[in-house]
């Protein structure tokens, strides 16, 4: 699983809102949300099904690459 290409590094960041857009696009269901120790949602990618596609990070409203696009929309 390539990093860059995933959801990893936002939940690993505590930036994942759980809105669960990545699992629902993930073509191949390696993304769930899951309960933290804090009891809030955060999303989980499984490295083994990840086929590094990019999807999750091209709709993923809490990367910053993504904000002006979003906003654009509304």
């Amino acid at each position: 699983m390539n990093r860059e290409k995933s959801i990893s590094t936002i939940a690993e960041q505590k930036l994942c809102s759980a809105c669960g857009i990545c699992a629902v696009i993930c073509p191949v269901q390696a993304i769930a949300l899951r309960d933290t120790e804090a009891g809030f949602l955060e999303a989980a990618v499984d490295k083994d099904k990840c086929v590094d596609c990019g999807r999750c990070l091209q709709v993923c409203p809490s990367d910053s690459r993504n904000t002006e696009e979003i906003f654009h929309c509304w």
